[in-house]
């Protein structure tokens, strides 16, 4: 499952200390989502629907944040 994946994902950059100026960086490329930390590659999850989930989470009609939505669309 996608969810599992990026959890995965995002324990691998575990024994990092992540700062507050770090980059974590959701790219869909190519049908998959590119996950990286401050450039470094932590993998991929395969498929467009996952990426449309993930992207309503911040950009969709009841973002988690409104705030950062706005933010995010330069507003």
């Amino acid at each position: 499952m996608a969810t599992e994946e990026l959890v995965r994902i995002m324990n691998r950059f575990g024994d990092v200390d992540v700062k507050e100026r770090d980059v974590l960086t959701l790219d869909f490329v190519d049908g998959v989502t590119r996950v990286k930390l401050n450039g470094q590659a932590g993998g991929v999850i395969p498929g467009e629907a996952f990426n449309r989930a993930l992207t309503r989470i911040w950009l969709g009609d009841k973002p988690a944040h409104r705030s950062l939505k706005k933010a995010m669309l330069g507003g």
